[in-house]
């Protein structure tokens, strides 16, 4: 998995850029305003599905763990987690859910009443109470959640998961589900 990329801005759209790093450009996925010819430095997030790998970079790790989150709600894909991102800064989204705003989050293309509910009442427990979820509790849920168990169910053996790599992690998550 690639997790940084330091390199030059060789060429851009709205929603992407392609950074050049040793030769080899990088398609992103982008939040950035960056300039062609800039030097850019980025966390990545590798989406990897079936039938696609794209990559989607952040300037800070703050905005690319909150991407994570949203990604843990159902029905909330990459590219619905980046119009959230663009709607506001991690600060301004964290405020939204403090706040409980159904407004702010009705506001975005493409999100009704009914997922703006979705957004508040799954990540309100896990950001506004402070407690963010590891990056591999993240993907060990979303893992989960892709083999078809409950997001709820998941959510609860998280914590009782001890293996080394996430494999292990999976593996031991499977054998809990399965007996519960």
């Amino acid at each position: 998995m690639i997790a940084y990329l330091t390199g030059t801005i060789f060429s851009r759209t709205e929603e992407s850029v392609v950074l050049l790093v040793s030769g080899i450009g990088y398609d992103i996925h982008m939040l950035s305003d960056i300039a062609v010819g800039d030097l850019a430095d980025f966390y990545i997030y590798d989406w990897i599905r079936e039938d696609r790998h794209e990559l989607y970079g952040f300037e800070t790790i703050e905005e690319k763990k909150m991407f994570e989150q949203l990604l843990t709600i159902s029905g909330v894909g990459a590219k619905m987690a980046q119009k959230l991102m663009r709607a506001g800064s991690p600060d301004r989204l964290f405020e939204a859910l403090q706040k409980q705003d159904l407004d702010f989050f009705q506001s975005i293309p493409g999100i009704g009443k009914k997922m703006a509910q979705k957004i508040l009442l799954e990540l309100k427990g896990v950001l506004v109470s402070g407690e963010a979820v590891s990056e591999e509790d993240t993907e060990t849920l979303e893992a989960l959640i892709h083999l078809g168990y409950a997001r709820k169910d998941c959510k609860e053996i998280l914590s009782s998961l001890h293996g080394e790599n996430q494999e292990e992690r999976i593996r031991e998550a499977l054998k809990l589900l399965s007996h519960s």
